[in-house]
């Protein structure tokens, strides 16, 4: 075995906080493969609530998708699940946009 190899720092992982041109199709469409895509973007990232002070991590395979519902103001499209306790009553969907995209860039500049 190389070990040399094994010394090698670790992949980083660059997150893109827009909305990229392939997202704004796969955000609102249900479907297998968009929940895939948009997985390996968001999973295991993690936010502070501007709101309530609590940090979340977002799941790494589990995904929402919402039909959209004006009375109730739920927007249409994917929604990460975002975790910040130990149970599943620890977990929150937050929707696939520009808000989601500007607190994980919030806290990646408070702790890179």
């Amino acid at each position: 075995m190389d070990t040399l190899e094994l010394k090698k720092p670790a992949a980083i992982r660059k997150f893109k906080s827009w909305i990229e041109d392939w997202e704004e199709e796969a955000r609102l469409n249900p479907g297998e493969v968009n929940m895939i895509r948009l997985c390996e973007k968001y999973k295991n990232l993690k936010f502070l609530d501007p709101d309530t002070g609590k940090m979340f991590q977002i799941s790494e395979d589990q995904m929402k998708f919402f039909k959209g519902n004006n009375n109730k103001k739920i927007d249409k499209g994917w929604s990460v699940i975002a975790v910040y306790g130990e149970g599943e009553d620890d977990a929150e969907p937050w929707p696939i946009g520009d808000m989601l995209c500007n607190v994980i860039v919030r806290i990646q500049v408070l702790y890179p």
